[in-house]
């Protein structure tokens, strides 16, 4: 009987590998039992023992192990501790993988964890058939190379930690013709030879390209190309900003249909991906932009009149307008001292009738120009100022004559505005609201009642801590139509009978976050919990008063509750949030100080 099988018979032959063995062993325990033999049963025993995997040099199983198809290594990791141990740190036997339901890959959880493991060393990697899983392993091969992907998908988000090439994009646009979503998110993009002309993908309404790290003109100038390629694009989303004033013609030019141009820092990817149908359905017969998000440089924001040119053309379809300006700002920027923002006062003219959402960041925009913004754009819902340095109080004057308002946010930096203008824009919805029911109440119109009407639209605000002091928390405590109340930064002790009493007034809340406020105390999370039936999330962040008590209070009686989350509160302690957590069923974040 042959004990010691070569090393081609065991690559021929990996499947019964576990089994073989398995069946070995009984066989030779027989030949023991009838040799009778106590040495030969020694020599036997030795020679079956002898495991080429941990006997053979390293450089040699690296050249045996590839030669296996995956699943086959798999079953051989289930022999030992130390076929798994050699397995797992064998990089060549995981250059390539393979997935698919015909071979057995895609739906089995070992093999994905094991490539998880193995993604850093993956260079060519084939799906034929992939979930959603696997198109978010994407973003942990730091070193692939080769992608193919099935012909048949629609929807794609690839996550890419390595540099991007020419060869990857070109795949994906010949490969997957009937892409209607595509997301790519790469550390960088290394360029080679121009990019040849790419096959049409006719049925493709949102692309997204977005890049970790910033992108010179010269390394992106293929854009046009990739625009040609997309001639029925509804919605483009685009970090490369130093073509947010070159390209913004040649977007028009190349994709005419298109209605969403997001040219911004921070990508949106899936998140946008609802918004297209909605545009396109919204927006199918209008010859002009919906959405225009723009994330301008030091250069960009020197042609104002470009950017105003373009708004202006479109101001009968605008919708989404989002203009977000650089992060080093020019009045620090010695080279761009006498220059910085030129040409913005031509906003003042800006008149957009459709306009439901207005999002300004580090912009230099002065007072009068967005007065003049915000009374010729009545259809407002939505308004978000963050570092607008140069607003003064008159602003919220404007903002109270938005009747559909129901979106405020002012934070990080907008020092020119006050608590005191802050707290009269709130009695003047108030007094709004009043005005309201004396009208209904004077025409016997009884379909409101008094209670309710006194409600305004206003609903999610966001301050910084600038602007929160006892007058204006006050004022706001009339405002009850509020739903999602966040506030941050602030560090006034003074704030807090006031603040505590908020909760009690504010019966609608559904969302409430507090980041950084001392003052928020347990005497606030126990009002919270008796505020109304419908809170339902709630994220504490650097609160020094808040503790377990105030959480016992605030779970056992906000039956509505579903998520909490509760970082760096160094009175509230990891135990008890998880164990009343798991008691009310409720998702929980938790971060100790």
């Amino acid at each position: 009987m042959e004990f010691h099988k070569p090393i081609n018979s065991v690559i021929e032959q990996p499947l019964s590998t576990p089994s073989r063995v398995r069946e070995e062993e009984t066989v030779t325990v027989a030949a023991v039992v009838v040799g009778n033999d106590k040495n030969d049963e020694m020599n036997i025993d030795q020679q079956h023992h002898v495991d080429f995997i941990s006997t053979l040099p390293f450089d040699l199983v690296g050249c045996i192990l590839p030669q296996l198809p995956k699943q086959q290594l798999m079953e051989c990791m289930t022999v030992s501790k130390i076929w798994r141990t050699q397995i797992l740190e064998c990089e060549e036997a995981w250059r390539e993988v393979d997935v698919s339901s015909s071979s057995g890959t895609l739906d089995d959880p070992k093999f994905f964890k094991v490539t998880q493991i193995q993604a850093k060393h993956i260079r060519r990697l084939e799906l034929l058939d992939p979930g959603d899983q696997w198109i978010k392993l994407l973003g942990d091969l730091k070193n692939l190379h080769t992608l193919l992907i099935s012909p048949s998908l629609k929807r794609l988000q690839i996550s890419i930690r390595c540099t991007f090439n020419e060869e990857i994009l070109y795949t994906i646009w010949s490969t997957c013709t009937h892409l209607t979503h595509l997301a790519i998110f790469v550390s960088g993009w290394n360029r080679g030879s121009d990019i040849v002309d790419l096959p049409i993908l006719p049925n493709l309404i949102h692309l997204s390209l977005h890049f970790i790290n910033n992108v010179s003109p010269e390394t992106f100038r293929d854009l046009p190309t990739v625009l040609r390629a997309c001639p029925n694009l509804i919605y483009f989303d685009n970090n490369t900003e130093s073509y947010s004033i070159r390209m913004l013609d040649q977007v028009r030019q190349h994709c005419p249909k298109i209605r969403n141009l997001v040219w911004e820092q921070y990508p949106l990817g899936a998140k946008a991906w609802k918004s297209t149908n909605r545009h396109a359905t919204n927006s199918a017969q209008q010859q002009g932009f919906s959405t225009v998000a723009l994330w301008m440089n030091l250069n960009s924001i020197m042609h104002g009149d470009v950017i105003y040119q373009f708004l202006n053309n479109n101001k009968n379809t605008l919708e989404e307008l989002a203009i977000h300006g650089p992060t080093v700002s020019p009045r620090s920027n010695s080279s761009t001292q006498d220059e910085g923002f030129q040409h913005w006062d031509l906003f003042s003219g800006l008149a957009c009738q459709r306009l439901h959402t207005l999002s300004f960041k580090r912009l230099e925009i002065n007072t009068n120009t967005m007065i003049s913004i915000l009374r010729q754009c009545p259809s407002l819902g939505s308004v978000i100022f963050v570092s607008m340095r140069d607003l003064k109080d008159p602003v919220f004057d404007a903002l109270l004559d938005l009747d559909q308002l129901d979106t405020l946010h002012i934070t990080n930096g907008c020092s020119g505005l006050t608590p005191d203008g802050l707290a009269t824009f709130f009695f003047g919805i108030t007094e709004k609201a009043e005005d309201n029911v004396q009208q209904h109440l004077s025409n016997n119109i009884m379909t409101v009642l008094p209670s309710t009407a006194r409600a305004m639209t206003l609903k999610d605000v966001q301050f910084d801590g600038h602007l929160i002091n006892t007058k204006s928390i006050a004022a706001l405590s009339n405002v009850y139509s509020i739903e999602k109340l966040h506030f941050s930064a602030n560090r006034d002790f003074s704030i807090e009978k006031q603040l505590a009493i908020l909760p009690k007034k504010l019966v609608n809340l559904v969302e409430v976050k507090m980041f950084t406020i001392p003052a928020c105390s347990d005497v606030f999370l126990t009002n919270l919990s008796y505020c109304g039936k419908r809170l339902e999330r709630i994220e504490l962040l650097a609160l020094r008063q808040a503790s377990d008590e105030g959480i016992k209070q605030l779970v056992d009686n906000c039956k509505s509750l579903k998520y909490l989350a509760a970082r760096v509160c160094p009175m509230i302690s990891e135990e008890i949030v998880m164990d009343y957590a798991h008691q009310h069923n409720i998702c929980v974040r938790y971060a100790g100080a």
